[in-house]
């Protein structure tokens, strides 16, 4: 994600008790998690702007937004 959005640290981490243990003690997974949170956390901010500016301008009654995604980054 960009640097405004590089905000979690792999020590702030709260793992799902599903997760494998061998992927919890790994550096590299845990930068990576941290950096999909932050995408996450960027695309949720975007996401509300358009829906925002929608009502502003009087559109949001008149407009269907669809969003869809891969399971990727």
């Amino acid at each position: 994600p960009p640097p405004s959005h590089q905000r979690h640290q792999p020590g702030d981490l709260r793992w799902r008790p599903n997760v494998p243990a061998e992927m919890t003690a790994d550096p590299e997974a845990a930068k990576m998690a941290c950096g999909y949170y932050g995408l996450c956390e960027l695309m949720d901010e975007q996401i509300g702007r358009l829906l925002r500016h929608l009502e502003e301008i009087g559109e949001a009654d008149n407009t269907i937004v669809v969003f869809s995604s891969d399971h990727g980054d």
